[in-house]
C-alpha cells in the first residue's frame, strides 16, 4: 500500500473553517440572545439578519465534515457506508437549516409586533442584510430620520440607558440637530 502525505493545502482549509465556525456561531447566536434580553426595555430594537440560531442546525454537518476530514489527513480514509451516511446527514441538516432561516425571521418579526414594537421603514435600510429598526412607540418613526438613523437609534438607546425618558419631540428636535450637523443639506 502506497502511503500519502496529507495536502497541505487541505490542512490549511480545515483548520480555516475550524476556527470561522467556532468563532462566528456562538458570536451570532450572542447577538441573537442580546435582542431578545432589551424587548422589555428598550425604545429602539436594531434587528440584524437573525440568522444565528438557524445556523445552529450546521453543527452536525460540521462535525459529520470535520470527522471525514480529519480521517482523510490522517491518512485513514472513511468507508463509502460512513462517506454515504455523512453526506445524507449533511443534506438533511441544510435542508432543516434553509426552513428554519425562512421561518426564524418571521417569527422574530411578529414576536417584536406582540411585544408593543413597531416596524420603522424610515429607519430601516431597504438592503439585503441591512438592520431592520423596531421602536417601542411608533411616534418615535419620523420620515426626516432617514439620513440620520444610525446616530438617531444610538442616542435613543444611549438616552434610554441615562433613564431619560423620551418623546416624539425630543426626537424631533435631535433629528433636526443631527441635520444640522450634516456636510451636506436635505
Amino acid at each position: 500500500m502506497i502511503e500519502t502525505k496529507p495536502n497541505k493545502l487541505l490542512i490549511f482549509l480545515f483548520l480555516c473553517f475550524c476556527i470561522s465556525f467556532v468563532v462566528y456561531i456562538p458570536i451570532a447566536v450572542w447577538e441573537e440572545l442580546q435582542l431578545f434580553s432589551n424587548i422589555q426595555t428598550a425604545p429602539a430594537i436594531i434587528k440584524e439578519s437573525g440568522l444565528g440560531p438557524p445556523l445552529l442546525f450546521l453543527i452536525p454537518t460540521f462535525i459529520i465534515f470535520a470527522y471525514l476530514l480529519f480521517r482523510r489527513l490522517i491518512s485513514k480514509p472513511p468507508s463509502q457506508l460512513e462517506v454515504t451516511k455523512g453526506i445524507k446527514r449533511i443534506i438533511n441538516s441544510f435542508l432543516i437549516l434553509f426552513v428554519s432561516m425562512l421561518i426564524y425571521p418571521l417569527s422574530v418579526d411578529h414576536y417584536l409586533e406582540e411585544q408593543g414594537y413597531s416596524y420603522c421603514r424610515d429607519y430601516s435600510y431597504a438592503k439585503i442584510g441591512a438592520a431592520d429598526i423596531w421602536l417601542s412607540n411608533p411616534s418615535y418613526c419620523i420620515d426626516i430620520g432617514t439620513y440620520v438613523r444610525y446616530d438617531l437609534v444610538k442616542w435613543m438607546l444611549n438616552e434610554q440607558a441615562a433613564g431619560n425618558q423620551l418623546s416624539s419631540e425630543r426626537i424631533e428636535a435631535k433629528i433636526n440637530e443631527l441635520l444640522a450637523e450634516l456636510p451636506y443639506s436635505v
